[in-house]
């Protein structure tokens, strides 16, 4: 069983493993099982982003029929190492807000 804490030090080394750095920046779509095993929430099916230099992580999805893109999910690791729920946590007008 994986602990919340895990799943900070798991984003770590993943961007170690895809960007040879942990202060790295990787986007792209995972599976539901990947993005569960490694930071514990399913965050949706868009773009996922981890920046390793601002500790975060957010889930791209588009909208206007493809047109513009929109931050469904969007989390710090700190976040996640306390449980919160990155789902919970989106951005209207450019505010972070708790849903």
């Amino acid at each position: 069983m994986q602990t919340h804490t895990d799943f900070a030090a798991n984003l770590a080394f993943f961007l170690q493993d895809k960007t040879g750095s942990i202060f790295g920046h990787w986007s792209g779509r995972m599976s539901a099982k990947d993005q569960r095993a490694l930071m514990g929430q399913f965050l949706g099916k868009g773009t996922l982003v981890i920046d390793g230099n601002d500790e975060t992580i957010k889930m791209v999805v588009s909208a206007c029929f493809g047109q513009d893109t929109v931050i469904s999910a969007r989390a710090t690791w700190a976040e996640l190492v306390q449980g919160v729920d990155a789902l919970a946590i989106y951005v209207r007008d450019g505010k972070r807000c708790r849903g």
